[in-house]
């Protein structure tokens, strides 16, 4: 391309595009150096990271779904809880109700009302049971949550040294403030613990503590626990917490087991 003539009517256009052009020119060169030098320095990964840049450039951009990042399964509806009772007549013709939850299907006993009622209770490990002290007669009655019902009681103690039986109600006629049943707890789903002024008929009040076998109905008391005044506490890894004349502590388990 020649140089044009100063004195052409074009001459200052045409210089002014020849530098634009030439401009153009040398930065092309210089991005191309740049390049070029950067790949011998980087080698690979330059040009992993070139290739990148390009791939994201050409990819259409896709717009987040909020509604759908942020959907989240929605909870199952909780199934309804039903309270309902088993109606118990007492001794003394007062009714008290033994209530229970009712969730998909299963049942579990939750309290005895009226709470005012003077009526001791023990619920079960797994809710399915309840055992009731009817105070009036000192009877032990067992519910189940289907309103199966078995009378825990003994009805009378056999002295063997004796040969002699003496039956729970002519004691208690004889003594009224005698202890023949006391506070009822489970231990676990088949084994009742209560205390007891069993197996003596003195003046003197000392309690011991007794087991239930619930399947069997069998009872059997554990003499070594003892004591003027003797209280159950909570049921433990170790069995259930049992605390004589307000210092002595021991656990009982389900077996007749004794710990400290």
């Amino acid at each position: 391309m020649g140089k044009p003539s100063i004195f052409s009517r074009e001459y200052n256009r045409k210089m002014k595009r020849r530098k634009r052009l030439k401009t153009v020119t040398l930065m092309i060169i210089a991005v191309i150096s740049v390049l070029l030098i950067l790949l011998v320095l980087k080698g690979p990964s330059f040009a992993r990271w070139v290739n990148s840049k390009i791939n994201s450039s050409n990819s259409p951009v896709i717009p987040k779904d909020k509604d759908k990042t942020e959907e989240t399964k929605p909870d199952k509806q909780e199934a309804a809880v039903i309270e309902k009772n088993i109606k118990v007549t007492l001794s003394d013709n007062s009714e008290i109700g033994l209530v229970y939850e009712e969730k998909d299907g299963v049942k579990k006993f939750k309290y005895v009302t009226p709470s005012e009622k003077n009526t001791e209770y023990t619920i079960s490990p797994s809710e399915k049971s309840i055992v009731v002290r009817d105070s009036n007669t000192q009877e032990l009655l067992y519910y189940d949550v289907e309103g199966v019902k078995k009378n825990l009681t003994l009805e009378s103690y056999y002295a063997g040294t004796l040969n002699k039986d003496f039956p729970k109600d002519d004691i208690l006629k004889e003594t009224p403030d005698y202890l023949w049943h006391g506070t009822p707890v489970f231990i676990d789903d088949n084994t009742l613990a209560y205390t007891s002024q069993l197996p003596w008929f003195t003046r003197k009040k000392t309690l011991y503590v007794w087991l239930i076998d619930i399947s069997t109905g069998k009872h059997r008391a554990v003499d070594r626990l003892n004591g003027e005044i003797l209280k159950f506490d909570r049921v433990e890894d170790k069995g259930l917490k049992v605390v004589i004349d307000n210092d002595k502590i021991y656990y009982l388990s389900a077996d007749g087991t004794i710990s400290q």
